[in-house]
C-alpha cells in the first residue's frame, strides 16, 4: 500500500498534524493548538517530534506512542 495514496487527505505538514486530522475525523481548535505545540516544542529543543523517516513511521508514532515531554530535551 502506497502510504502517499493512502493518507492523501492529510493537508499540511505530517510531522505537524492532529491525531484527529490523521484519522480524519472533525479537526477543531484544539486540533490547532496541537500542531502548534508541536511547533513551539520544536522551537524549544531544536529538533522535531515526529522525526520518523517514513509517513508510516510517523503516523504510528503520532497515533499509538506517547509524545516526549519537552523538559527531556531541554531541562
Amino acid at each position: 500500500m502506497n502510504v502517499s495514496v493512502a493518507w492523501s487527505f492529510v493537508r499540511g505538514s505530517l510531522p505537524y498534524v492532529s491525531p484527529e486530522h490523521a484519522l480524519n475525523e472533525q479537526v477543531t481548535a484544539r486540533s490547532d493548538l496541537f500542531s502548534l505545540s508541536l511547533v513551539l516544542q520544536e522551537l524549544l529543543t531544536g529538533e522535531r517530534v515526529l522525526h520518523q523517516s517514513t509517513d508510516a513511521a510517523i503516523l504510528t508514532s503520532l497515533l499509538w506512542k506517547p509524545l516526549p515531554k519537552v523538559r527531556a530535551k531541554r531541562p
